[in-house]
Parts: structure tokens; C-alpha cells; sequence
């Protein structure tokens, strides 16, 4: 083939089962617009299809041999060089599901983990790397199993750069003891444009003298992935990808402990489950990243995991919501493109808002930005005329991911996907204190017992009634606190005593949404009126669980029914 040379054979000798890869490769072409011997993908397959009767441009939809004998008219180094670098790519996956497939890896507590990783819904998505592309390195798996088992906890810091591009500005990896092994600030080898200083706390100043570069770094985390070794981290996708390594055996903790009822778009944060988990704050609010903590405190988590077994932990934590922010949407994970005037177009003109300025904080680029409405019942109802896909938070607070097309300045249309959330969490009680019985937020913590048995003092009944939580003061005009309870549980003001009362240790006022009307309430100190009061405590949680899982259910039918007609377009 005239051209082509030594690369000849990367071109020829594709198979029905390498439709996938054949697929990839053209619409890779698709986007670079690679040209052939007889044209790009469109020119080629309008002849196929004058001759065959078919139609469409989708690669997908056409056999084997249209796919291989495009790919067969390639003569540019580069684009053989692409090819190359995809079947290379294919083939290691494959030798890898093999080995998988006979040559598992021992049962080891460990393992179990990682197994659980891979089986959650994000993982395909999240740890499939496009490690076919240049300067990207794939980690090999060995055909002995009895290898050492090494595990490695694993995070790095990341700074905005020309093009685009997150490149490495910190790194810490440590052992199982937490020893450190690596913690170093690395060298950006392109023009950084912002340091997120915010998030990493690096100034370009603490980069002088540094001389570690992103290719250095990426060899030394690749010299610790000896064979058998897993890499554990939270999040762990974004630290492989910014390093360009695909390594697939680890134990992603935003996996592992995510509660069963959140759905799957929504993880929890490694501060949250350190809080639940661990029962220690590592990060103070409004403080830049810790790398070595980031490091640490998933190696934590895996080691209690493996030691405690599956336990069910309360993540969810209270977000403070000041009272000017109820009237509020949080509008969030906003593509750069995106105007405030665009935005705006999301809202009718039955509840006119204001949209703020679109701020950009993430690594990602994206940016957020605050829908400010009349009232809280207009955000309320402006809300609920969204049309989106309707989840909740890792906070429980409800929100919509939102598709949208805008026109950009050069007149071509854009396909935008946002998220949209409301600024209170209907599953967190927001309760008034007026410093009667109760005096204040840190009395009623020390009458809550933070244990697994949630045991009041004095009152072995109460823990029938009182769910482990925490009052927190709250910024605003009134004094505000608020306590987690099982979801559908509110605390309303108890009437005639001006403040909460008690009995036996309980306060008379914990009654569940929709079971008693909302008010001033005064239940009864008999035995049965408690007995009565704990049955309903439970229906009303087992009434909320009910609905969080066919919320769930419709969001996945929703979900499929979406990716199925994107199918159909593409």
C-alpha cells in the first residue's frame, strides 16, 4: 500500500469481534476529520452507501468490513499511528478481562473491595481512560496472582493551564501505615492561568526552585504499581487521568460507602464520610486541600471499612442555609460557554429572578451561579416547572440536571447539561430555639448520645424517638439549629410552654411531616401516646425511604430512555 510501509499491518486484519474498536477508531477520525485515499468518513460512506442502498453516517451502524476497508485507505503516519495506538490499547483491556476471567484475583478482603468499586454503575464511565492517546501509560497486569499484594493510597493537587488542560501541582501517595511515600510539588510544563489557590493553597511563588516535572512524576507512580499492587483513593479517576495512567485495580471510597438510597450521580465527599466514618473533621471550612490528608484519609477508610465490615453510616450531613438563600437556586456545574443571559431562558416569566454572575471555581471549568427569585415559594414552584432529571445531592438537598441548546456567538448551536438545586433540604429540620428547657444548641448536644445505640440519658425509650444528630447554631436573625432525624422528620414548636418541653427526657414536639398537622403541637405524657408516637416516627421514615427508591427508579427509566434516544441521533 503506497504510503503506508511498515504500518501496513496495523491496518488489515480486523475481525467481526473488532467492530468496537473499528468503531472507535472512525469516529476518532470523525473528529479530527482524517482524510483517506477517497475522502473523510462522509465522502467514503456516501459511496458505500450509493452502492449498497443504505443510509447514515453513524460508524456503529455499519458492518465490519465498510468500517475496516475506510480504515484501509488511511496513508498519514499520524493517523496509522492512531490506529496502532488503538488496537494496542484493545488488545491490553482484553488480555486483561481474561486474566480476570481465569486467573482471578485471591478472594482477599481487599480484593472484595475492589470488586466493589467495579461494580458500581459510575465505574465504566469514570476508569475508562483514552490511554490510547500519546504519553499516556497502561499498567500490566501479570499472569501470576501470587504476587505481593501492595496497596497504595493515592491524591493530587491540580492547577489550571493554556489550553485547558489540569496539569499536577501536588502529589502525595502513602502505605498502608500511612507512612508517607511520596510529597512533592510538581513543575506545570505549560503556562498555568489559575492556581486555584483556593483549593490547593499553592502560590506560584512555592513553585520556585521545583523541578519535578508531570512526565517525572508519572514514571515514579508508575514504578510503585509493581504487579498486584491497588491504588486507593476518593475520586481516584481524576488523580489517574491528570497523571494519564490506566490503572483499573482500585478502591475508590466515594464508591464504596455511598449510601444506597442517593442516587448513583451523587457521591459522597471525603470530608462528609471522614465526619460519619471516622468521627473526625480533617478540613476546616473555607481552608485550601491538605494533599497528604487527602492521602491519608482514604487509606483510614478502606482500613475501618476492612476491619468494621458494611455498616451503615448517616453521611448526610446539615448545610447552614442563611434565610435570604431559601428564595435561592443553586445553578452548578455551568459549561464555560454558557451566559448569564442563557440561563435565563430556563425560568418563565410567571416567577421572574435574577441571575447572578457566573463564577468558575473547579478545575473543570465549569462555573455556578445563584437564580435570586421574589420569594421561597417562587423559587419553590419555579423549580418544579424545570424539566430534568430529578434526584437529590450527596446534602439530600433536591436538584434537576437540566438540558439545554443555546446559539454561540458564531451562530452554532450547543447541547448543555446543568444542574439545578434548591437552597433547602426538605430531609434536614430547621427548628426555633428560645432558651426555654433547652437553653441553647450545646445543651441539647449533650443530652445526645453520638453512639451507635442513639441513648438518651435517663431514658432507655428515648432512643426509640431521638435519632443520633447534632444542633448547630446558625447564622441569621433568630437562633436556628438543626438535627438530623430520619428523613421526614421535622421538630415543630411545642404551644402553650413557649419553647420545647419534655417527657421523660424527649421533647414533645418531635412529630413526623404528614402524620400530625403542622403548628404548635403538646402530646401527652402517657406510656401508650409514646408507644403510638414511636410507630408513627417509623412509618413516616419507612413512607420516605419508600419514595426516595421510586424516585430513583423513574430517574434510571429517565436516564436509559435519554441515552436511548442520543443513540438513535448520533
Amino acid at each position: 500500500m503506497a504510503g503506508v510501509g511498515g504500518g501496513s499491518k496495523y491496518l488489515t486484519g480486523f475481525k467481526d469481534a473488532d467492530k468496537d474498536v473499528l468503531v472507535k477508531i472512525v469516529k476518532l477520525s470523525q473528529g479530527r476529520k482524517t482524510r483517506g485515499r477517497k475522502g473523510d468518513w462522509k465522502q467514503y460512506v456516501a459511496g458505500v452507501n450509493r452502492k449498497r442502498g443504505g443510509s447514515g453516517n453513524d460508524p456503529a451502524k455499519h458492518p465490519v468490513d465498510v468500517l475496516a476497508s475506510f480504515v484501509q485507505t488511511f496513508t498519514k503516519p499520524e493517523d496509522i499511528d492512531t490506529v496502532k495506538r488503538i488496537r494496542k490499547w484493545a488488545h491490553s483491556h482484553k488480555l486483561e478481562e481474561l486474566l480476570n476471567a481465569t486467573q482471578p484475583w485471591p478472594k482477599t478482603p481487599e480484593q472484595e473491595l475492589v470488586e466493589l468499586s467495579q461494580a458500581h454503575i459510575r465505574f465504566p464511565c469514570s476508569y475508562t481512560f483514552p490511554s490510547y492517546q500519546k504519553g499516556w501509560i497502561i499498567s500490566k497486569r501479570e499472569r501470576k496472582i501470587n504476587v505481593p499484594e501492595r496497596i497504595i493510597s493515592l491524591d493530587c493537587e491540580m492547577v489550571d493551564c493554556e489550553g485547558g488542560e489540569a496539569q499536577i501541582v501536588k502529589i502525595c501517595a502513602v502505605d498502608r501505615n500511612c507512612d508517607i511515600l511520596i510529597d512533592e510539588l510538581v513543575l506545570p510544563n505549560k503556562k498555568v492561568v489559575d492556581y486555584l489557590t483556593a483549593i490547593t493553597g499553592v502560590k506560584a511563588e512555592d513553585l520556585e526552585g521545583v523541578s519535578l516535572t508531570q512526565e517525572a512524576v508519572q514514571r515514579m507512580v508508575k514504578k510503585m504499581l509493581s504487579p498486584g499492587t491497588i491504588l486507593v483513593g476518593h475520586s481516584l479517576d481524576h488523580d489517574l487521568s491528570v497523571l494519564k495512567i490506566d490503572h483499573q485495580r482500585v478502591i475508590d471510597t466515594a464508591f464504596i460507602f455511598q449510601p444506597k438510597t442517593w442516587a448513583s450521580t451523587h457521591l459522597p465527599s471525603l470530608v462528609n464520610l471522614c465526619k460519619a466514618v471516622l468521627r473526625y473533621d480533617f478540613r476546616e471550612e473555607g481552608k485550601p486541600h491538605n494533599c497528604l490528608d487527602d492521602a491519608i484519609v482514604p487509606m483510614r477508610l478502606v482500613l475501618h471499612r476492612l476491619e468494621h465490615g458494611l455498616e451503615e453510616y448517616d453521611i448526610t450531613q446539615s448545610k447552614r442555609v442563611k434565610k435570604d438563600s431559601v428564595s435561592k437556586l443553586f445553578l452548578h456545574k455551568l459549561p464555560n460557554f454558557l451566559t448569564v443571559t442563557d440561563l435565563q431562558t430556563l425560568f418563565t416569566a410567571e416567577f421572574p429572578c435574577e441571575i447572578q454572575e457566573i463564577t468558575v471555581k473547579s478545575q473543570h471549568k465549569t462555573g455556578s451561579t445563584y437564580a435570586v427569585f421574589r420569594s421561597r415559594e417562587e423559587a419553590d414552584s419555579a423549580f418544579e416547572q424545570l424539566q430534568g432529571l430529578h434526584a437529590v445531592d450527596s446534602f439530600g438537598f433536591p436538584q434537576k440536571t437540566v438540558a439545554m441548546t443555546v446559539r454561540t456567538p458564531d451562530n452554532s448551536s450547543k447541547r448543555a447539561e446543568i444542574q439545578v438545586r434548591k437552597m433547602v433540604n426538605f430531609t434536614t429540620p430547621i427548628v426555633k430555639l428560645q432558651n426555654r428547657d433547652f437553653g441553647d444548641a450545646s445543651l441539647m448536644n449533650s443530652m445526645i448520645d453520638t453512639s451507635r445505640k442513639r441513648l438518651l440519658p435517663g431514658n432507655e425509650d428515648a432512643s426509640r424517638v431521638a435519632k443520633r444528630g447534632k444542633f448547630e447554631e446558625l447564622p441569621g436573625a433568630v437562633n436556628y439549629g438543626a438535627l438530623s432525624l430520619p428523613t421526614g422528620v421535622h421538630m415543630l414548636q411545642g404551644g402553650g410552654f413557649g419553647g420545647f418541653q419534655s417527657f421523660g427526657g424527649v421533647p414533645n414536639t418531635v412529630v413526623p411531616t404528614g402524620i400530625l398537622p403542622s403548628g404548635y403541637q403538646v402530646l401527652c405524657p402517657c406510656g401508650h401516646f409514646q408507644e403510638l408516637h414511636c410507630a408513627k416516627l417509623e412509618l413516616a421514615k419507612a413512607h420516605v425511604e419508600l419514595q426516595l427508591r421510586n424516585i430513583e427508579v423513574n430517574r434510571l427509566q429517565q436516564l436509559v430512555t435519554a441515552l436511548s434516544h442520543r443513540e438513535r441521533l448520533s
